[in-house]
């Protein structure tokens, strides 16, 4: 529901250097949404742009960080995985929403109260994102 609030509170939007503007999709149907929320993604790749990927994520974000932390934890996870819950950095051990790094994960996911809880599994993701930040704060993200 947050996507086609979304869509259709937005005017006029222009891709960057262009002179016509980029309209909502007519019919508004879901499909024609989630293309249109796509092409955004493309014009848009910045953290400023929360994507569809991300958004869907919103309600868990919302059930575990403060009010005034779920703004900053959206743009985090934008820019750590964008929204994908099967995201693995390359280079480290980093995976899921939040990109948590597999060797803190037991001690911290137990602290957060997701003992066994799988690094893969969303919620407890989000859940452990939020038990860090009040724990140390965003220091623990290089998206911050």
């Amino acid at each position: 529901m947050h996507l086609l609030t979304f869509v259709l509170a937005i005017v006029v939007i222009l891709s960057p250097g262009a002179t016509t503007p980029l309209q909502p999709p007519e019919p508004l149907t879901v499909e024609n949404l989630v293309s249109y929320q796509q092409t955004l993604d493309l014009l848009y790749p910045d953290t400023s742009h929360i994507s569809y990927n991300v958004e869907r994520w919103r309600p868990f974000v919302e059930k575990y960080f403060a009010p005034t932390d779920v703004d900053t934890a959206m743009q985090i996870m934008q820019c750590e995985s964008g929204g994908d819950p099967n995201a693995k950095n390359p280079r480290s051990s980093a995976s899921g929403l939040f990109q948590h790094l597999a060797r803190y994960w037991p001690t911290r996911s137990a602290s957060a109260g997701w003992t066994g809880a799988s690094i893969w599994n969303p919620e407890a993701n989000v859940a452990v994102a939020a038990w860090l930040k009040d724990t140390a704060g965003w220091g623990s993200w290089t998206c911050y």
